[in-house]
């Protein structure tokens, strides 16, 4: 089949919460990437090539070593938006990388980064449902009521013609919220 298959913006979504929680139990976002490589998930020639040899590991102290080294620069620990911008220069176009990218923008409470990140995200992948809720969320938040209830109606239309039922509902409900 040609083109994106309708739900895999939900595969993609499972897999970016999976690896939020990885990187906030301090494992590095770009290892958990790479692991993710070796079992065909990741994008880039090198990330599946990077994941192939690591597969190939035993498990062990050689891998724990090479995932601490992975994990810091001379300075000391590496951020999640070091990490992520490495991951931005082999693939700019990676809807989960620009979605992350706006969550941590979030975080921070940098919510005009963050609604400008969701967008590169909704470009990369119009389809990416929860981007809309998101950025819905964070233009709520800088007050910014009627566009992130114009967010969630584009984002609604998006899981309703995916017949994405979960983000159906999510999407709805916050909108429910927000116009009620």
């Amino acid at each position: 089949m040609d083109g994106p298959q309708p739900h895999a913006h939900l595969a993609r979504a499972a897999r970016l919460q999976g690896a939020q929680r990885s990187v906030r139990r301090g494992r590095d976002l770009q290892g958990v990437l790479f692991q993710r490589a070796g079992r065909g998930v990741a994008r880039t020639g090198e990330h599946k090539e990077r994941g192939r040899e690591k597969a190939g590991q035993e498990e062990g102290r050689e891998e724990e070593d090479e995932e601490k080294d992975a994990r810091h620069t001379e300075e000391g620990p590496m951020s999640r938006f070091d990490s992520l911008r490495r991951l931005l220069e082999a693939d700019g176009s990676d809807p989960d990388v620009l979605y992350m990218m706006a969550q941590e923008h979030a975080k921070e409470g940098d919510n005009e980064e963050a609604v400008r990140w969701y967008d590169r995200c909704l470009e990369a992948c119009p389809g990416y449902a929860y981007a809309y809720f998101h950025k819905a969320r964070a233009l709520e938040s800088d007050g910014k009521i009627d566009a992130a209830a114009a967010t969630l109606r584009e984002g609604l239309r998006v899981a309703e013609a995916a017949q994405d039922k979960q983000a159906i509902g999510e999407i709805g409900a916050y909108l429910d919220e927000l116009e009620g």
